[in-house]
C-alpha cells in the first residue's frame, strides 16, 4: 500500500521500523510532494500546448484555463454573484481543494490568494 502511494523504500522502512516514527507525518509530507509535483505537471502541460499551437489535435487534450471555466459559467447562466457564492462555497467546503483547482486553471500564486481571500470574504 505504501509503495503503491508513492513512498519511497527509505519512508517504508522508516514507519516500519521506528517506535518514533509518525506514519501520518510522512504520509502528509508525501502528499505534498505531490501536490508541488502535480502543479509542475500542470504547468509543464500549459507551456507544451501553448508551443503546440492552434493547429495540434492534442491543444485541448485534458486541459482548461480559468478563460475557459469561466465561459461555461456564463453559458450555464452563472453572474457575477453567483460565481463569488460558488467560490465562497468550494472555499468553504474543500479549501485545499478550492486551491489546487485554481492552479489547475493556471492562475498564479498571487491570484489564487487574492480569489481564496475574496472568497473568504464573506459567507453565503
Amino acid at each position: 500500500m505504501y509503495r503503491s502511494a508513492g513512498l519511497s523504500l527509505e519512508n517504508i522502512s522508516e514507519i516500519l521500523n521506528s517506535e518514533q516514527t509518525d506514519a501520518s507525518n510522512v504520509l502528509e509530507n508525501r502528499l505534498l510532494e505531490l501536490h508541488r509535483e502535480m502543479a509542475s505537471l500542470r504547468e509543464q502541460q500549459r507551456n507544451l500546448i501553448s508551443l503546440l499551437g492552434k493547429d495540434s489535435s492534442l491543444r485541448t487534450t485534458h486541459s482548461m484555463d480559468k478563460d475557459q471555466w469561466v465561459k461555461i459559467l456564463r453559458a450555464t447562466g452563472m453572474n457575477d454573484e453567483a460565481m463569488h457564492k460558488w467560490h465562497i462555497e468550494f472555499e468553504r467546503q474543500l479549501p485545499e481543494m478550492h486551491k489546487d483547482f485554481l492552479e489547475s486553471l493556471g492562475c498564479d500564486e498571487e491570484e489564487v490568494k487574492r480569489i481564496r481571500a475574496w472568497s473568504r470574504s464573506a459567507r453565503v
